[in-house]
């Protein structure tokens, strides 16, 4: 590793950090592990996904903290003692299969056992589970004939789980 490639990849992730290290490495004429190890050693960087945000303004940031300092002050004074935090899932009742990841190892190719079968509209279950300070709520198993409105979500699950 020259001082010369040290210094043009640096300055090429200065102008655009988000080349991919094989195209860094490929402009620069240079393995894939030299490249790696001019990034990771001599310039001390790593590599780092995106991450999805929720975008909001400052009023809504604004009032979240004002939110949560209520919250916060009501529980250290003991006048929240009806906080409960709850939710649902849906789990469809399908075989996952990713198909770069799974295989099967056999002597011959054989069609029947390498089919994975999806269906639309698959059996599915609904979960709902909730935390108190009394502490937790068991598991609800949603039926599926149940249309989850306001009032099927108060009568089904919010007064058979949290008014025992």
């Amino acid at each position: 590793m020259t001082p010369k490639l040290v210094k043009s990849t640096r300055e090429k992730l200065r102008r655009n950090p988000r080349r991919s290290l094989r195209n860094l490495a490929k402009e620069a004429k240079v393995s894939i592990g030299t490249m790696s190890t001019i990034l990771y050693t001599d310039l001390q960087t790593s590599a780092y996904k995106h991450k999805k945000k929720q975008l909001l303004s400052a009023s809504s940031i604004e009032k979240r903290a004002q939110r949560a300092e209520l919250i916060l002050t009501r529980i250290t004074a003991g006048t929240l003692p009806n906080l409960v935090f709850s939710d649902e899932k849906k789990f469809d009742v399908q075989q996952h299969v990713n198909i770069q990841n799974d295989r099967i190892w056999s002597r011959k190719s054989e069609v029947e056992s390498r089919v994975v079968t999806r269906w639309q509209g698959a059996a599915s279950v609904m979960v709902w589970a909730a935390v108190t300070e009394m502490g937790r709520s068991p598991c609800i198993f949603v039926d599926d004939s149940i249309k989850l409105n306001r009032e099927n979500y108060h009568t089904s699950i919010l007064e058979s789980a949290l008014l025992l």
